[in-house]
């Protein structure tokens, strides 16, 4: 009889698998992750380097940005799950302008992030105006593509977001 965590984990692996071409790294970087889990402190490390490496590196000395998000959605119970500096660049899609989402009349700019803790089952889309709230989504295979402006629907003065979503495997 097979477990029921047995058919998950294959499930995940199919999953990441299948993924574009970057499931394989997605995969390895969770498990990459998920092998750190033993000091508390020096995975708080980690995560501030990870957290200044994707600012500095990735964004162009954005370090405020993250940190921002970092503040509005704390989650320290739930275990820190630290990167590699090279699986971090290797699976950043960039930044894509996606339009004037809250009426500013300054243009709007989305990226994608992994998880930073066990809790957040999937990638969030952060923006560079952090006023605009983290999109968490519960998929491993969210790019800066896949978010778009479908114009102010409800006349509140802020633009609706869609969001393609894959399971993977198409």
């Amino acid at each position: 009889m097979v477990s029921q965590s047995a058919i998950s984990f294959f499930f995940l692996v199919v999953v990441f698998y299948s993924c574009n071409g970057t499931a394989e790294h997605k995969l390895q970087m969770l498990n990459s992750a998920s092998a750190k889990t033993i000091n508390k402190d020096s995975l708080q490390n980690k995560l501030n380097h990870n957290l200044h490496f994707i600012a500095d590196s990735l964004l162009n000395n954005k370090s405020f940005l993250l940190q921002k998000y970092i503040a509005k959605y704390p989650n320290d119970t739930c275990g820190i799950i630290a990167y590699e500096d090279s699986i971090l660049k290797l699976n950043f899609d960039g930044v894509r302008n996606i339009g004037d989402i809250n009426g500013d009349k300054i243009l709007d700019s989305v990226f994608v992030v992994p998880p930073f803790n066990y809790c957040d089952d999937g990638e969030s889309y952060l923006f560079l105006d952090t006023l605009l709230p983290r999109l968490h989504t519960d998929s491993y295979c969210c790019h800066p593509n896949d978010i778009f402006s479908v114009g102010d629907i409800d006349e509140d003065g802020v633009s609706e977001i869609g969001e393609y979503h894959s399971s993977c495997v198409s």
